[in-house]
């Protein structure tokens, strides 16, 4: 079973200014996503994702559907948590965007998974 979600996020600099070009970095490539490119990632990184679209019109917020299980919550939650922490930090690692330079914050929404949750990916 799969359910909606909608996500949004902010790719933040939290180093040095000299840091900054990370930061854009990794916001680019996630802007530029595609369930297409998604789909062609190796090791799998679509997971347990059944869709990935940028909003058009509403910048950081993407929408799709995500299979969690049928578990309580807070399980949903930390299966979606795990899915968005594995693919970001793939973008951080990509930049080498550490904890240090950089982080992303999340706030998500999934139907049937209670109210919606706030979490950081950081590398």
């Amino acid at each position: 079973m799969s359910n909606y979600f909608m996500l949004t996020y902010t790719v933040s600099n939290i180093g040095h200014d000299r840091d900054e070009h990370k930061a854009d970095s990794v916001r680019d490539d996630i802007r530029d996503l595609t369930w297409e490119k998604l789909l062609d990632f190796e090791g799998s990184y679509h997971g347990p994702f059944y869709g990935w679209e940028k909003l058009d019109t509403v910048d950081t917020t993407i929408k799709g559907s995500i299979s969690v299980g049928d578990g309580w919550d807070d399980e949903k939650q930390k299966i979606a948590i795990k899915a968005i922490t594995r693919l970001f930090t793939k973008f951080l690692k990509d930049h080498q965007a550490r904890a240090t330079t950089t982080v992303i914050y999340c706030a998500m929404l999934i139907s049937d998974a209670g109210e919606s949750f706030e979490f950081e990916v950081t590398y």
